[in-house]
Protein backbone atom coordinates (compact mmCIF):
# COMPACT_ATOMS: atom_id res chain seq x y z
CA UNK A 1 0.00 0.00 0.00
CA UNK A 2 1.31 3.44 -0.96
CA UNK A 3 0.05 6.80 0.30
CA UNK A 4 0.98 9.97 -1.54
CA UNK A 5 -0.09 13.61 -1.60
CA UNK A 6 0.35 16.70 -3.74
CA UNK A 7 -0.10 20.29 -2.61
CA UNK A 8 0.28 23.50 -4.58
CA UNK A 9 -0.63 26.98 -3.45
CA UNK A 10 0.36 28.87 -6.59
CA UNK A 11 -1.54 26.83 -9.16
CA UNK A 12 -1.85 23.84 -11.43
CA UNK A 13 -2.83 23.93 -15.10
CA UNK A 14 -3.98 20.92 -17.09
CA UNK A 15 -5.74 20.13 -20.36
CA UNK A 16 -8.15 17.39 -21.44
CA UNK A 17 -8.59 16.52 -25.12
CA UNK A 18 -12.02 15.30 -26.18
CA UNK A 19 -13.71 14.15 -29.38
CA UNK A 20 -17.45 14.57 -29.99
CA UNK A 21 -19.49 13.08 -32.81
CA UNK A 22 -23.25 13.54 -33.22
CA UNK A 23 -24.98 11.40 -35.86
CA UNK A 24 -28.58 12.50 -36.66
CA UNK A 25 -31.29 9.84 -36.76
CA UNK A 26 -34.71 9.90 -38.38
CA UNK A 27 -37.20 11.63 -36.09
CA UNK A 28 -34.49 12.72 -33.66
CA UNK A 29 -33.84 16.19 -32.26
CA UNK A 30 -30.71 16.64 -34.38
CA UNK A 31 -31.11 16.75 -38.15
CA UNK A 32 -28.74 17.39 -41.02
CA UNK A 33 -25.12 16.37 -41.47
CA UNK A 34 -23.02 14.45 -38.95
CA UNK A 35 -21.40 16.78 -36.42
CA UNK A 36 -17.78 15.95 -35.63
CA UNK A 37 -15.69 18.10 -33.30
CA UNK A 38 -12.43 17.79 -31.37
CA UNK A 39 -11.65 20.25 -28.60
CA UNK A 40 -9.56 20.83 -25.49
CA UNK A 41 -10.80 21.64 -21.99
CA UNK A 42 -8.29 23.89 -20.24
CA UNK A 43 -8.31 24.34 -16.47
CA UNK A 44 -6.37 26.77 -14.27
CA UNK A 45 -6.51 25.89 -10.57
CA UNK A 46 -5.00 27.03 -7.28
CA UNK A 47 -4.88 25.85 -3.66
CA UNK A 48 -4.56 22.27 -4.87
CA UNK A 49 -4.48 19.48 -2.27
CA UNK A 50 -4.61 15.89 -3.52
CA UNK A 51 -4.21 12.71 -1.49
CA UNK A 52 -4.31 9.14 -2.74
CA UNK A 53 -3.91 5.67 -1.29
CA UNK A 54 -2.96 2.95 -3.76
CA UNK A 55 -2.34 -0.77 -3.74
CA UNK A 56 0.42 -2.29 -5.87
CA UNK A 57 0.98 -6.03 -6.25
CA UNK A 58 4.24 -7.39 -7.73
CA UNK A 59 5.29 -10.88 -8.75
CA UNK A 60 8.34 -11.58 -6.54
CA UNK A 61 9.68 -14.29 -8.85
CA UNK A 62 10.02 -11.80 -11.72
CA UNK A 63 11.51 -9.07 -9.52
CA UNK A 64 14.13 -11.52 -8.26
CA UNK A 65 15.66 -11.46 -11.76
CA UNK A 66 16.71 -7.85 -11.22
CA UNK A 67 19.76 -6.64 -9.34
CA UNK A 68 21.03 -3.25 -8.21
CA UNK A 69 23.48 -3.34 -11.11
CA UNK A 70 20.73 -3.97 -13.63
CA UNK A 71 18.89 -0.85 -12.45
CA UNK A 72 22.10 1.17 -12.67
CA UNK A 73 23.33 -0.02 -16.06
CA UNK A 74 20.36 -1.63 -17.80
CA UNK A 75 18.42 -0.11 -20.69
CA UNK A 76 15.38 2.09 -20.03
CA UNK A 77 14.93 3.50 -23.52
CA UNK A 78 13.06 0.88 -25.58
CA UNK A 79 10.75 -2.10 -25.15
CA UNK A 80 12.11 -3.98 -28.15
CA UNK A 81 14.13 -6.58 -26.26
CA UNK A 82 13.69 -8.84 -23.26
CA UNK A 83 16.53 -7.23 -21.33
CA UNK A 84 14.92 -3.82 -20.89
CA UNK A 85 14.47 -2.82 -17.24
CA UNK A 86 10.91 -1.61 -17.75
CA UNK A 87 9.93 -4.94 -19.30
CA UNK A 88 10.87 -6.59 -16.02
CA UNK A 89 9.14 -4.00 -13.83
CA UNK A 90 5.91 -4.06 -15.85
CA UNK A 91 5.87 -7.84 -16.20
CA UNK A 92 6.27 -8.10 -12.43
CA UNK A 93 3.37 -5.69 -11.90
CA UNK A 94 0.32 -7.86 -11.22
CA UNK A 95 -2.11 -5.09 -10.34
CA UNK A 96 -2.33 -1.41 -9.46
CA UNK A 97 -5.33 0.48 -8.13
CA UNK A 98 -6.16 3.61 -6.18
CA UNK A 99 -8.08 2.49 -3.11
CA UNK A 100 -8.95 6.00 -1.95
CA UNK A 101 -8.60 9.47 -3.46
CA UNK A 102 -9.42 12.86 -1.97
CA UNK A 103 -8.88 16.30 -3.37
CA UNK A 104 -9.69 19.96 -2.88
CA UNK A 105 -8.87 22.78 -5.26
CA UNK A 106 -10.08 26.17 -6.41
CA UNK A 107 -10.95 26.38 -10.09
CA UNK A 108 -9.89 29.84 -11.26
CA UNK A 109 -10.58 29.47 -14.98
CA UNK A 110 -11.86 26.91 -17.46
CA UNK A 111 -12.38 27.20 -21.21
CA UNK A 112 -12.53 25.18 -24.39
CA UNK A 113 -10.66 25.59 -27.66
CA UNK A 114 -11.44 23.68 -30.88
CA UNK A 115 -8.82 21.39 -32.44
CA UNK A 116 -8.56 20.93 -36.20
CA UNK A 117 -9.95 17.48 -37.07
CA UNK A 118 -8.12 15.91 -40.00
CA UNK A 119 -10.43 12.88 -40.05
CA UNK A 120 -13.58 14.73 -41.10
CA UNK A 121 -15.28 13.42 -44.18
CA UNK A 122 -17.25 15.44 -46.70
CA UNK A 123 -20.46 14.41 -44.89
CA UNK A 124 -19.27 15.83 -41.59
CA UNK A 125 -18.99 19.37 -40.35
CA UNK A 126 -17.72 21.08 -37.20
CA UNK A 127 -19.29 23.47 -34.76
CA UNK A 128 -20.00 26.98 -35.95
CA UNK A 129 -17.24 29.44 -35.14
CA UNK A 130 -19.15 31.20 -32.36
CA UNK A 131 -20.33 28.07 -30.51
CA UNK A 132 -17.10 27.69 -28.54
CA UNK A 133 -17.45 31.34 -27.48
CA UNK A 134 -20.96 30.66 -26.17
CA UNK A 135 -19.72 27.60 -24.23
CA UNK A 136 -16.84 29.61 -22.74
CA UNK A 137 -19.30 32.28 -21.61
CA UNK A 138 -21.42 29.61 -19.90
CA UNK A 139 -18.34 28.15 -18.17
CA UNK A 140 -17.31 31.61 -16.96
CA UNK A 141 -20.84 32.17 -15.64
CA UNK A 142 -20.65 28.93 -13.64
CA UNK A 143 -17.36 30.00 -12.06
CA UNK A 144 -18.63 33.47 -11.25
CA UNK A 145 -22.10 32.64 -9.92
CA UNK A 146 -21.63 29.15 -8.45
CA UNK A 147 -18.01 28.86 -7.24
CA UNK A 148 -18.79 26.66 -4.21
CA UNK A 149 -20.90 24.28 -6.31
CA UNK A 150 -18.08 23.90 -8.84
CA UNK A 151 -15.54 23.29 -6.05
CA UNK A 152 -17.68 20.63 -4.37
CA UNK A 153 -18.45 19.02 -7.72
CA UNK A 154 -14.75 18.70 -8.54
CA UNK A 155 -14.06 17.18 -5.12
CA UNK A 156 -16.76 14.57 -5.76
CA UNK A 157 -15.32 13.78 -9.21
CA UNK A 158 -11.85 13.21 -7.75
CA UNK A 159 -13.19 10.95 -5.02
CA UNK A 160 -14.98 8.46 -7.28
CA UNK A 161 -15.33 8.89 -11.09
CA UNK A 162 -11.73 10.00 -11.69
CA UNK A 163 -10.39 7.23 -9.44
CA UNK A 164 -12.49 4.60 -11.24
CA UNK A 165 -11.35 5.89 -14.64
CA UNK A 166 -7.66 5.75 -13.70
CA UNK A 167 -8.05 2.28 -12.17
CA UNK A 168 -9.77 1.00 -15.30
CA UNK A 169 -7.07 2.49 -17.55
CA UNK A 170 -4.28 1.01 -15.40
CA UNK A 171 -5.91 -2.42 -15.44
CA UNK A 172 -6.23 -2.32 -19.23
CA UNK A 173 -2.61 -1.20 -19.65
CA UNK A 174 -1.30 -4.02 -17.46
CA UNK A 175 -3.47 -6.57 -19.27
CA UNK A 176 -2.40 -5.34 -22.71
CA UNK A 177 1.28 -5.33 -21.74
CA UNK A 178 1.15 -8.93 -20.61
CA UNK A 179 -0.03 -9.89 -24.11
CA UNK A 180 3.24 -8.62 -25.64
CA UNK A 181 5.81 -11.26 -26.63
CA UNK A 182 8.40 -9.77 -24.26
CA UNK A 183 9.49 -11.35 -21.01
CA UNK A 184 11.89 -10.42 -18.27
CA UNK A 185 15.27 -12.14 -18.35
CA UNK A 186 18.36 -11.50 -16.26
CA UNK A 187 19.47 -8.06 -17.37
CA UNK A 188 22.99 -7.97 -18.73
CA UNK A 189 25.42 -5.54 -17.11
CA UNK A 190 28.06 -4.10 -19.46
CA UNK A 191 31.51 -5.54 -18.76
CA UNK A 192 33.17 -2.13 -18.55
CA UNK A 193 30.59 -1.06 -15.92
CA UNK A 194 31.47 -4.01 -13.71
CA UNK A 195 35.19 -3.25 -13.90
CA UNK A 196 34.84 0.31 -12.62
Amino acid sequence: TISSSIASGTGLCFTLSMDMKVTPTNGGSFQGDTLSESFEFMFNTSNVKLKADSMVVFDREVLNKLTVGSFMYGSYTTFENNRNIMNCVLEALSSFAFTDTKGRLSLDEMSIAPIGNAEKTSAEKGLEDNVDEVINNVLQLLLTEYPSTVTEGLAALIQSPVRDFVNSAASKFIGDFKQLPLHCTNVEIPQNAVER
